[in-house]
């Protein structure tokens, strides 16, 4: 699929794009928009297949399957664990979200911290960005 002229992209999508290095030049050359779009270490699309993944997303790629470890040592007695909810859970989060995920979810292993008791300890917890963090999928 052809790219649209520089001219017909929206005037805030133009300076985002600037911002992150894409001038007109490069993108009329067909240069990646990857890293001006905020995506230089995360995939713009959700990754099937984490175990070929490139390797600049191996970290990315790490951090999910870590969350998905820790949410297994916390829920896997529950009998309900499901890897794939856990993976759903977190799409469409920020790489940011995730690293703050994995810290409450780490500091509720390591300290045998109950879900309520997170709760209390973090309100910002009660949000629903991070309601999928207490569930067993």
């Amino acid at each position: 699929m052809a790219r649209k002229g520089w001219d017909s992209l929206s005037g805030s999508y133009r300076e985002r794009l600037e911002r992150g290095g894409v001038d007109r030049a490069a993108y009329g050359r067909g240069e990646s928009l990857s890293s001006a779009r905020g995506h230089a270490g995360t995939p713009e699309r959700p990754l099937a297949n984490f175990e070929d993944v490139p390797e600049r997303y191996r970290a990315y790629a790490e951090l999910r399957n870590d969350i998905v470890d820790l949410k297994r040592a916390l829920y896997d007695h529950t009998g309900n664990f499901s890897e794939d909810g856990v993976r759903a859970g977190m799409r469409g989060k920020s790489r940011a979200t995730l690293t703050k995920a994995h810290g409450y979810l780490d500091e509720m292993l390591s300290n045998r911290y109950t879900w309520t008791e997170m709760l209390e300890m973090y309100p910002e917890l009660q949000d629903d960005e991070w309601d999928w963090l207490g569930h067993y999928h």
